[in-house]
């Protein structure tokens, strides 16, 4: 890589204009020498929720959908659209190949990415992943509302309300209280994922969230719309080596959804997880995810 490009990459934060004319904005996390990964966030989320922990070995770049935190919106975008934001960006930053790695609502955008673009995608990772719309587990827990939450824009003045709660400089404290109302109902005692959302990670899930959703509710909104479509592929179209990761105690994003996943793609490795909620099957796999995308190097 020409050494140019190294010391772009050396900065944290980075915008492109993309061909369209809107931007697209990112920031670095782990080694600048390390093998090339984009992080797709969660929903919602941005570019700092890559950083709650350091990844040795990666050059991960964590990537902002439209409508989110620095990156422009984009009316009725799709999923379908996203990998050819992601080719133009591996342009810009010289990555002739890289991996993609997707965490909860991000996944789709990783899967998305495997299936379009198989002569640049060594590998991709799909964490607590999302699902197709009609993947079993789509119609439990959280699922549905938040795919009814996508096709009812009524709710916008609710959710804007939210919005401004959370953008509080006082939100914290109540934060952390509904943090233990949520762990105490869903998880009792001692767990893995009690252990997971510790303090510490939770403030650093809210500066992202703030970041996110600072500007607009405009990506938060295009996600939900999206993940109740219909997907533009099969699982069995994707030719390139895919990752599960799935924790069997998973209440945001029930775990037949992960099955469903390892079920469906060709040659698929997948961990389905016992004992491993939303949160803490991230954290505990870290190590298993660096080693299964440094192996596609």
């Amino acid at each position: 890589m020409p050494e140019g490009r190294l010391r772009e990459l050396s900065d944290r934060d980075g915008t492109l204009k993309l061909s369209t004319g809107r931007t697209l904005s990112f920031r670095r996390h782990g080694d600048l020498d390390g093998v090339p990964v984009f992080y797709f966030h969660g929903f919602p989320g941005s570019r700092l929720e890559a950083g709650f922990v350091p990844l040795k070995g990666l050059r991960l770049i964590a990537v902002e959908r439209p409508g989110y935190g620095l990156s422009d919106p984009l009316p009725r975008r799709t999923l379908a659209r996203w990998p050819g934001d992601i080719a133009e960006l591996a342009d810009h930053l010289g990555f002739e190949r890289f991996s993609v790695l997707g965490v909860s609502g991000g996944a789709p955008y990783a899967a998305a990415c495997a299936w379009a673009l198989p002569e640049r995608v060594s590998s991709a990772a799909l964490v607590c992943g999302i699902g197709p719309p009609q993947a079993p587990g789509m119609d439990d827990g959280r699922m549905p509302d938040l795919l009814r939450f996508g096709r009812q824009p009524w709710l916008s003045p609710i959710v804007a309300i939210a919005r401004w709660l959370m953008l509080d400089p006082r939100a914290e404290p109540r934060y952390l209280a509904m943090r233990e109302k949520y762990l105490t109902e869903r998880y009792g005692g001692v767990s893995k994922e009690r252990a997971a959302i510790s303090p510490e990670f939770l403030r650093h899930m809210l500066a992202n969230w703030r970041e996110a959703l600072r500007r607009s509710l405009g990506g938060l909104f295009s996600d939900a719309r999206i993940y109740g479509e219909p997907w533009p592929f099969d699982l069995a179209a994707i030719r390139v080596p895919v990752h599960v990761w799935h924790g069997e105690d998973d209440h945001v994003v029930p775990v037949a959804v992960g099955r469903h996943y390892a079920d469906h793609i060709p040659g698929v490795r997948a961990r389905i997880l016992p004992g491993e909620g939303h949160f803490s099957v991230i954290f505990n796999s870290l190590p298993d995810i660096v080693e299964a995308l440094l192996g596609h190097r």
